[in-house]
């Protein structure tokens, strides 16, 4: 896939918008939400340069960039709540297993009927994990005036 890169970019909008079309489908669990995302996501790449835009998207999702930040993640001392749908075909179940061991404290909760784009096939349960998220915070310190 790279190496198909340089050539990505030379690609005009209407043939990059046309197969980001297909390709994001799957990538949801409620295929009667997935239309108005789609949309949203693919208009810009409907706009002249968009098949250099996409070549500069493709490169940012090279796991090197994600290797580099893994070492760090044993450090973070932020409550984090991991949020992965179990029908995710595009990320392993067991990557959102790692990283909710990886960071300390972190939780994972599971979506049962949500793929990749989690917060569009269950708003309502990306809400409960950030509410769960934010009740074990407990009350909110002050510093003293």
């Amino acid at each position: 896939m790279k190496l198909a890169w340089p050539l990505v970019r030379l690609l005009p909008a209407s043939a990059v918008a046309a197969a980001l079309v297909p390709a994001l489908r799957p990538l949801f669990g409620h295929g009667e939400r997935a239309g108005e995302f789609i949309e949203r996501f693919v208009e810009p790449w409907r706009r002249r340069g968009s098949g250099r835009l996409l070549a500069q998207h493709l490169r940012t999702l090279d796991s090197v960039y994600t290797q580099a930040v893994a070492p760090f993640l044993p450090q973070l001392a932020i409550p984090t709540e991991v949020v992965w749908g179990r029908k995710d075909h595009q990320m392993k179940q067991r990557y959102g297993q790692r990283l909710a061991r990886t960071v300390p404290g972190a939780r994972l909760t599971w979506v049962e009927d949500a793929s990749h784009f989690v917060p569009a096939d269950r708003p309502d349960e990306v809400v409960r994990a950030v509410e769960a998220l934010i009740s074990r915070l407990g009350e909110p310190t002050t510093p003293d005036r």
